[in-house]
């Protein structure tokens, strides 16, 4: 609404969908909100970081796994949400929002524009086995229904978008690429001094002229936690002089995860630190990282931090990863499950400082195409297509 002798822009309101790690959105958010969007999350955390940021916040029901009551109410539950609002987009971020959401608009009168972008394809997709099978059918045939109900699908990497192009999941000029999630690098300009990285070092008892080799991730089987531990026992067969640091959260309720016993048992050649939040201080002490996953991501965000620290990085050759390491330049990709290659190429980094040193800065270069500024431009720029 127009004022006699002033103009007022009206904001564009935005419905944000996740799950737990939802917060990971509020960077995104923040820049967002000086071009005129306002915004409302849904999640399944309990919201308090967005309420610490006067972020207006709603808590809804998800459940990971494939559950057609459980998921039936989540739609119902939605539906409910989108009729008490007035957004005019919705954006998911998740995989089980981005066709709950949808199917919570079917044969609403007023419908907000739905954007959804698909940040990997999920276990469903890294897992075989007549069950995974069964849902990857279930998967595609939803996808088929729903495509002309989304207004635009948003891929993170090459070989997701060439899969959904391919199965014909997604209708003609109605997706887009945009690179991962996009990291703040405002957030990485300064880095610990040295003084600080011995006594940081020392607190984790690492001997000082050790190499540290790092994994940071949701510790499940498909991460291939099991590959860095017996890169770490043949590391230590061979007295090698590094620590192994395995870092991230176990999930109890996940048949595919670890106990803390179970990883606390391989304590004599790798460290286990559990979920921690001094994620950007245990990169500054570490020399490669390491990510020998095979489940279908999007762009993994910890490949991000770890170029923006300007460390190398082995990791697997699989959709999401090879879209950030290219081999021989800022890392190596090596084939999924296979321990001997990724050992191979962590002794080619153990061995050489120099090697280290050029990927570390070519990374540094690399991380700036994933710019949060430039990624939230791209985002922008397609909200103001009508």
């Amino acid at each position: 609404m127009k004022k006699k002798g002033t103009s007022q822009k009206i904001e564009t309101h935005i419905c944000i969908i996740g799950s737990e790690d939802v917060d990971a959105r509020i960077p995104f958010i923040e820049l967002l909100e000086k071009k005129n969007c306002r915004f409302t999350v849904l999640g399944t955390s309990d919201g308090e970081s967005f309420r610490n940021k006067n972020i207006p916040f709603i808590r809804y029901k998800l459940n990971r796994e494939f559950s057609p009551f459980k998921d039936a109410a989540t739609v119902l539950q939605l539906r409910r949400i989108f009729k008490n609002h007035d957004f005019e987009i919705i954006q998911t971020f998740d995989t089980k929002p981005s066709f709950l959401a949808p199917l919570s608009l079917l044969f609403m009168r007023k419908k907000p524009r739905l954007y959804r972008t698909i940040t990997g394809m999920g276990r469903i997709f890294s897992l075989n086995s007549i069950f995974y099978a069964f849902q990857r059918y279930l998967y595609g045939l939803i996808q088929r229904i729903l495509k002309k109900r989304v207004d635009m699908t948003i891929f993170q990497n090459n070989d997701d978008e060439k899969y959904f192009i391919q199965k014909k999941w997604v209708e003609k000029n109605r997706y887009s690429l945009i690179k991962s999630s996009g990291i703040d690098l405002k957030n990485y300009t300064q880095n610990s001094s040295v003084k600080e990285k011995k006594q940081f070092r020392k607190k984790l008892n690492i001997p000082e002229k050790d190499i540290v080799i790092i994994m940071i991730g949701r510790l499940v089987k498909e991460k291939g936690v099991d590959y860095f531990i017996e890169a770490a026992r043949q590391f230590h067969l061979s007295r090698n002089k590094a620590t192994f640091l395995l870092v991230g959260p176990t999930e109890s309720k996940n048949k595919n995860s670890y106990s803390e016993n179970k990883l606390l048992s391989h304590s004599s050649y790798m460290k286990y630190l559990g979920k921690r939040n001094d994620i950007k201080q245990l990169l500054s002490i570490a020399d490669i990282f390491v990510l020998p996953t095979y489940y279908r991501e999007g762009v993994p965000r910890v490949l991000l931090e770890a170029s923006a620290m300007g460390l190398p990085i082995v990791a697997t050759d699989i959709a999401g990863c090879n879209d950030v390491v290219s081999n021989g330049v800022n890392g190596f990709l090596v084939p999924v499950k296979d321990t001997v290659k990724l050992i191979e190429k962590l002794n080619e980094l153990y061995s050489s400082a120099e090697l280290r040193k050029k990927f570390g800065n070519n990374n540094k270069k690399i991380i700036q195409v994933f710019n949060l500024d430039l990624i939230s431009k791209q985002y922008l720029d397609l909200y103001k297509m009508k």
